[in-house]
């Protein structure tokens, strides 16, 4: 709201922060925007820079990286076009956001998928497909058990004689 009506509207930074004060209503009572802006605004009314009212300001807390840009925008004196640049950082980290969200849907679908399907093996399918198994095998077992016994008594045989 503040780039719209500095840079694009061409209005003051006081007169947008009245104007933010009075008019960004979310509820029936002051949001945290028009608090900030009222604090903003009398912090500015009072002497101060924009870039100490924005680090203070106790009801938004904004980034460092956005307040170091507007306090050298206050010593250079063009602060419309870093507002500008400030406001297409912000839209870039949300597209950014909002394409990394995306991007992690389908892995998340995909890993939750995977585990329904573990649970219902476990706890479904392989105890009724077990129990036929363990019975159709009852007599192989020993000979698997046996052949494995004899394979490794030969191996250990083998290394002991090299």
């Amino acid at each position: 709201a503040l780039f719209d009506l500095v840079v694009i509207r061409k209005f003051e930074l006081s007169q947008s922060l009245e104007i933010i004060k009075e008019n960004y209503v979310e509820d029936k009572k002051k949001s945290n925007v028009q608090k900030s802006a009222d604090y903003i605004y009398q912090s500015i009314k009072q002497g101060n820079l924009f870039s100490n009212a924005l680090k203070l300001c106790p009801y938004i807390h904004f980034d460092k990286t956005y307040i170091s840009f507007i306090r050298f925008a206050e010593r250079t004196g063009r602060l419309e076009s870093v507002l500008k640049f400030l406001n297409q950082k912000y839209i870039r980290e949300k597209e950014c956001a909002n394409k990394l969200s995306e991007a992690m849907l389908y892995p998340s679908f995909v890993l939750i998928f995977a585990i329904g399907i573990f649970v219902f093996l476990i706890y479904f399918f392989i105890p009724q497909i077990s129990e036929d198994f363990i019975y159709s095998i009852n007599f192989i077992y020993p000979f698997i058990l046996l052949i494995l016994f004899v394979v490794s008594v030969c191996k250990s045989l083998i290394t002991v004689s090299n």
